[in-house]
């Protein structure tokens, strides 16, 4: 998944791509990295993880759908919306049920 994301309070344009974390079959969680890098200066990015549990989410496919809503929504509406001159404010985790953001 790749996407540009126009940040609502600077104006700010980002280009964000979404891959799967390779993680051991045994592992509880799905992992999902989006990497976010500013469009006008290739130098400013940071990656943030998803993880969800399988438990909730039993099968990747299922898993990669749900990440690309709300835990999307949360890193463009906590973080991205609020970036300004190569700042951003501290990002808590969201920890919703099933899933987190970091």
């Amino acid at each position: 998944m790749k996407e540009e994301y126009r940040s609502k309070e600077s104006g700010t344009t980002f280009n964000i791509s979404m891959t799967d974390v390779l993680n051991p079959p045994e592992a509880d969680f799905w992992g999902f990295n989006f990497f976010v890098q500013v469009v006008s200066d290739a130098t400013k990015g940071k990656n943030f993880r998803a993880m969800l549990k399988k438990s909730i989410f039993p099968d990747r496919e299922g898993a990669r759908a749900f990440v690309q809503g709300d835990p999307l929504i949360f890193l463009k509406t906590a973080y991205l919306d609020h970036y300004s001159n190569g700042e951003s404010p501290m990002l808590w985790p969201a920890i919703r049920d099933g899933w987190i953001v970091y």
